[in-house]
């Protein structure tokens, strides 16, 4: 019998389901860093080190190096990111505005082809 990626997978994810009940919350940021920065007394120390174990995202995170200025070049300031997200809403404000209105089109350009029509038919 193989054991197939998948299998361990689901294994890992159980293991880390049943930790994560048994031990409660993730720690929180501070936690971790003042464990990383070696503040913390040897039993929260290793409270936090077994948090992380069943939380490998937050430790990921610690270790993840801060984009260098040229790294962050292309990574959107809070201010230009709300600015884009606005943009995005008007352009699809004014799609749903243009679906709306197209039947009142329609009928407008349908309206003023019958009357001029019409009015050519009445000049004859």
């Amino acid at each position: 019998m193989s054991i197939t990626k998948d299998d361990w997978k689901r294994v890992y994810a159980q293991l880390l389901a049943e930790g994560r009940k048994r031990l409660g919350p993730p720690p929180t940021a501070e936690e971790v860093e003042a464990l990383f920065e070696g503040r913390l007394s040897g039993k929260d120390a290793d409270r936090v080190r077994e948090l992380l174990a069943y939380y490998p995202e937050m430790a990921r995170v610690w270790f993840t190096p801060f984009p260098s200025e040229e790294e962050a070049a292309g990574i959107l300031t809070p201010e230009e990111l709300a600015e884009d997200i606005s943009k995005i809403r008007r352009r699809i404000n004014r799609i749903r505005l243009m679906r709306k209105l197209k039947p009142v089109f329609w009928a407008l350009a349908v309206a003023s082809a019958t009357l001029l029509v019409w009015l050519v038919l009445r000049l004859l």
